[in-house]
């Protein structure tokens, strides 16, 4: 069985503040990194409360709308029954709709973020296309997990990427079938995050809110938190931006390297 050739997961550049793709965002389109400023904001407002809250903090963000008060951090260990983020989307094209200027941009950094996954999801269809099915089924098995925690092992084993020998291996799979060397880790670990972004502002928010005094009411958290530069540093930006570039490269790297192998050597039997 031959190695997998070339596989360049570990080879492609990573580079802070790139775009992945110049079709990706229109030239007229605002930086990415501003994208995604706005994409983590957007988040919090959709994670905050139901959409009566949402759209009273789209009309009037500045106002002091009254609205019910928190409950204890105790109680708001899980959002309550009656919260509908489902209709968040709904509130954002109604407010657009009628040309309210935070909602457009929300909606707008939202489509921009979702077209990149979207992105790395044909990055990644390409893999099985050209005929690196089990390098697609390691990924897909990233992409599903909930955790960007891998376990590792120091032993001799083949590395299920490059067949390499190596010495340190991170184990992925459900029944834990595929060895890869460690230099493939930050791999992984960019391609985790690119799918769980969402996931991850989910759990920043609901951190922040916890921190917040238990009588705030959450309009004005969301104001609060709307100018808190703390609330996002910028070197989380960097990361974002680095995993969507590193990932998409690298997967591209990849399959032309396989692509231009097999149309000179002919298919090889992985």
């Amino acid at each position: 069985m031959q190695a997998v050739p070339a596989v360049q997961l570990a080879a492609a550049s990573a580079m802070p503040g790139a775009a992945v793709q110049a079709a990706a965002v229109p030239a007229a389109a605002m930086p990415l990194r501003d994208v995604l400023a706005d994409f983590v904001k957007t988040k919090a407002c959709v994670h905050a409360a139901d959409d009566d809250v949402y759209i009273r903090f789209l009309v009037s963000p500045l106002a002091c709308a009254r609205v019910r008060p928190r409950a204890p951090a105790c109680a708001r260990q899980r959002a309550p029954a009656n919260v509908r983020t489902a209709d968040m989307p709904r509130a954002q094209e109604k407010q657009a709709a009628v040309s309210n200027e935070m909602a457009v941009g929300q909606l707008a950094s939202v489509r921009v973020v979702t077209e990149l996954v979207q992105q790395i999801v044909g990055d990644l269809e390409r893999l099985s296309i050209c005929g690196l099915a089990k390098l697609y089924a390691m990924c897909e098995f990233v992409r599903m997990r909930d955790s960007p925690v891998f376990e590792t092992q120091d032993r001799w084993t083949l590395c299920g990427v490059s067949g390499c020998p190596t010495s340190e291996c991170v184990v992925l799979g459900v029944y834990s079938e595929w060895s890869v060397d460690i230099s493939y880790l930050h791999f992984f670990r960019m391609l985790w995050i690119v799918f769980h972004v969402d996931h991850i502002e989910h759990s920043k928010f609901m951190h922040y809110i916890e921190s917040r005094p238990c009588n705030e009411k959450i309009i004005d958290s969301l104001k609060l938190l709307q100018l808190d530069s703390e609330y996002t540093p910028e070197s989380h930006y960097d990361t974002y931006l680095t995993a969507f570039h590193y990932v998409h490269n690298t997967l591209s790297d990849t399959v032309d390297t396989y692509a231009g192998r097999c149309s000179t050597a002919g298919p090889l039997n992985i």
